[in-house]
């Protein structure tokens, strides 16, 4: 979303993500990814978009990573 602006991912990008942060579980991924709740809306098929619950948690992690910095 920082680079494009879009609130939204593909589970390949969520995949990747996990996997350089290392911390991705494939037994769980899908399990990990319905924890989301109402934080997302869409499907693994055609994308994932944050909702506005979803945006502004993303918005308070990253003010508090400003502020660990």
């Amino acid at each position: 979303m920082l680079r494009t602006g879009e609130p939204k991912f593909s589970d390949e990008e969520a995949v990747s993500l996990c996997k350089r942060e290392g911390c991705y579980d494939r037994a769980n991924h899908a399990m990990t990814r319905n924890q989301l709740g109402k934080r997302v809306t869409g499907d693994k098929e055609s994308a994932f978009t944050l909702t506005t619950l979803g945006l502004e948690q993303a918005a308070r992690l990253i003010q508090s990573m400003g502020r660990a910095g």
